[in-house]
């Protein structure tokens, strides 16, 4: 896959986040943002490691569609290809 970035000019971000390897070992701010806050006092849920909770609340305050704005650069790149019969993709 890594031929493919280099002839096609994808950047690794892109590639990956359109095979789907984004799920791997990663979550979306979606996933766990109701844990943030919203518990009194405390704010963030008291199960949570504080220093891993302002982690998370930073990196989702600065960038929440990261992923998505990757996804859909890809995606752009993906409508540019020459899917040609000869079996060799190309940037038009």
């Amino acid at each position: 896959m890594a031929v493919f970035v280099g002839d096609h000019g994808f950047t690794v971000p892109e590639l990956v986040a359109l095979s789907g390897a984004h799920t791997l070992g990663q979550a979306h701010c979606a996933n766990f943002k109701n844990r943030l806050s919203g518990f009194g006092k405390a704010g963030k849920d008291p199960t949570m490691e504080a220093g891993m909770a302002a982690s998370l609340a930073k990196a989702c305050k600065r960038r929440p569609y990261a992923f998505f704005e990757t996804f859909v650069q890809g995606m752009g790149r993906m409508g540019q290809l020459d899917l040609s019969p000869d079996g060799n993709g190309r940037l038009s």
